[in-house]
């Protein structure tokens, strides 16, 4: 077994730019890990959700928004 985990969505209101930029630098830096268990298109946000909500996946998921 393991530890429960969650599904979770969120929305962001307002200006994100700053706080990502810390994370960003703070990761780059090595002062923050990441770990990415699934990566795809945002077109395949089934196939993660699945993925996560059957536990399949260790870390995050991160999908791929392209314009």
């Amino acid at each position: 077994m393991g530890p429960a985990r969650s599904l979770t969505s969120f929305v962001i209101e307002g200006d994100a730019g700053p706080d990502l930029a810390v994370l960003t630098e703070l990761t780059a830096e090595g002062a923050l890990t990441v770990e990415i268990g699934w990566q795809g298109s945002w077109d395949r946000f089934d196939e993660a959700a699945e993925a996560l909500h059957g536990r399949r996946v260790s870390g995050k998921a991160v999908l791929q928004v392209t314009r």
